[in-house]
């Protein structure tokens, strides 16, 4: 995560989903998922403020396939409004370009929800 210019990058690992149901029927894709997020907001705030929405860009890489998506974000702090702050981005991606569609029903939308505590730099 770059604060200066509101920029990170996650990855989905498909081993690593789990299911309070039987997964053995599950036919997942053997490579992983990559996520580029643009917050379009300049940059990550480090002090307080009320919680902000706002849009996002994602680019999502899966194979040789790269799309880009429109995402939803916000960014709250936690902890008596002072040490951490939690920033969460969703949006919707077609199961097919992620190698997913062998959960879902032809032509489904998957929902991504992504969301990571942010802890403030020390010194």
């Amino acid at each position: 995560m770059d604060n200066q210019e509101a920029i990170a990058k996650y990855f989905l690992d498909p081993s690593t989903l789990e299911s309070s149901s039987s997964m053995s029927s599950w036919k997942l894709p053997e490579k992983i998922i990559y996520f580029s997020a643009d917050y379009k907001i300049g940059y990550i705030p480090n002090t307080y403020h009320d919680p902000k929405e706002f849009g996002a860009n994602v680019a999502v890489q899966f194979d040789d396939n790269t799309e880009d998506v429109k995402a939803k974000s916000t960014l709250r702090y936690l902890y008596n409004k002072r040490y951490s702050r939690i920033l969460k981005l969703k949006f919707n991606v077609d199961a097919e370009d992620i190698g997913l569609n062998s959960l879902v029903a032809d032509d489904a939308k998957v929902q991504i929800v992504i969301s990571h505590i942010i802890l403030p730099a020390t010194a």
